[in-house]
C-alpha cells in the first residue's frame, strides 16, 4: 500500500506545482480530504516544490527514530525529485479553510481561482 500512496502523492505534488508553484500569494495550497482526516499543502523551500500531507488521526505510528525529538508517523513530505517519506514534525499543516477534494475529483486546483 505503501507504492500506492507514493503514486497518489507523487500526482498530486504534480498537480499542486503546476496549479500553485507559479502563485506569489500568501494563502496556503492545498487541500482537504474528504473526511478531513487528511490535510496536504504544497509549498516552495529552497526553490524547490515540497508536498506535506498530515494525517490527523492515526491507530498506530510507528516508531520514533532516537534522532527525533517532535511528532513522528502523522506527516509526510516529497518533492518532485525525490521519495514520500516520514518527516519528524512538531506541527501540522491543518487548515480548516482549505478547500475539500471530492473523492474521484482531478481539478481541485480550480478552487483557487485558476
Amino acid at each position: 500500500m505503501i507504492g500506492l500512496r507514493a503514486v497518489v502523492l507523487a500526482s498530486t505534488l504534480l498537480l499542486l506545482i503546476g496549479a500553485g508553484a507559479a502563485s506569489a500569494e500568501d494563502r496556503p495550497i492545498g487541500f482537504l480530504a474528504p473526511s478531513k482526516n487528511i490535510v496536504c499543502q504544497f509549498f516552495i523551500d529552497n526553490g524547490q516544490g515540497v508536498l506535506r500531507c498530515d494525517i490527523l488521526n492515526m491507530e498506530t505510528r510507528p516508531r520514533r527514530p532516537a534522532d527525533c525529538d517532535l511528532d513522528y508517523g502523522h506527516a509526510f513530505e516529497m518533492s518532485a525529485k525525490g521519495n514520500a517519506e516520514r518527516i519528524c514534525a512538531g506541527d501540522t499543516v491543518m487548515d480548516p479553510s482549505l478547500p475539500v477534494l471530492a473523492y474521484g475529483e482531478e481539478s481541485w486546483p480550480r478552487k483557487f481561482g485558476q
